[in-house]
C-alpha cells in the first residue's frame, strides 16, 4: 500500500511537473515526511493524506488507486493529439 501510495504521488507529481520543493511548499509538510512518503517507508496519518492531496490538487482516493487503471486518461483524444496521429 505505501508502494502504491510513493508511485501515485510521484506520478501526480510528474504529470504537474513539481519539484519536491514545491510539494513541500504546497502540501505545509516537512522534507522529511515527502521524502519518506516518496519512499514508501512511512506510514501516513489520514491528516497527512490530507494536506498531501489538497496540495497536489487531487482527491485522497486518487493517492490510492491502482496506476493501471488510470493509464487510459493517458491517451484521451480530446487531451492527447498524439492519438488522433497514431490512429491516422
Amino acid at each position: 500500500m505505501h508502494r502504491q501510495l510513493a508511485s501515485n504521488v510521484r506520478r501526480v507529481m510528474a504529470r504537474s511537473g513539481l519539484t519536491l520543493q514545491q510539494v513541500v511548499e504546497a502540501t505545509g509538510l516537512c522534507e522529511r515526511t515527502v521524502k519518506g512518503l516518496l519512499a514508501g517507508k512511512n506510514k501516513p496519518h489520514a491528516r497527512t493524506l490530507h494536506f498531501l492531496a489538497a496540495g497536489l490538487g487531487v482527491s485522497t482516493d486518487e493517492l490510492f488507486q491502482d496506476p493501471s487503471l488510470l493509464a487510459h486518461r493517458l491517451f484521451d483524444r480530446r487531451t492527447n493529439p498524439a492519438v488522433d496521429e497514431i490512429v491516422d
